[in-house]
């Protein structure tokens, strides 16, 4: 990935989610101006909020601290996959996949 440093990778999922630094600052209780450091390398988050944006983007810590490259689980971007897939469709094919996803589990017969 080519995200090695936890400033860039704090970044990635911050506009992801298409949240400011403001935002996430005010979450985490501090100024604009200390998230922005935290982005451009000049100061690195506490363990404590390395932990709580780990949760509240629900990564691991391992993804932010440069150890894995896998920002979520496999089985979370499974899930993630299908709940893009879904987004992209029109409504009669989303109303087709429902259908189908309950008769494949036996619900709709």
């Amino acid at each position: 990935m080519k995200y090695k440093h936890i400033g860039d990778r704090i970044r990635y999922l911050r506009e992801e989610q298409g949240l400011k630094q403001k935002e996430l600052a005010h979450k985490f209780y501090v100024e604009e101006n200390t998230w922005s450091q935290y982005e451009n390398y000049v100061r690195k988050p506490s363990i404590d909020t390395i932990k709580g944006i780990a949760e509240y983007f629900q990564v691991s810590t391992d993804y932010l601290l440069g150890i894995t490259d896998e920002v979520y689980n496999s089985k979370d971007k499974q899930i993630i996959d299908i709940l893009k897939l879904y987004t992209s469709l029109n409504e009669e094919e989303k109303s087709n996949f429902i259908k189908y996803t309950k008769k494949f589990k036996g619900d709709l017969k």
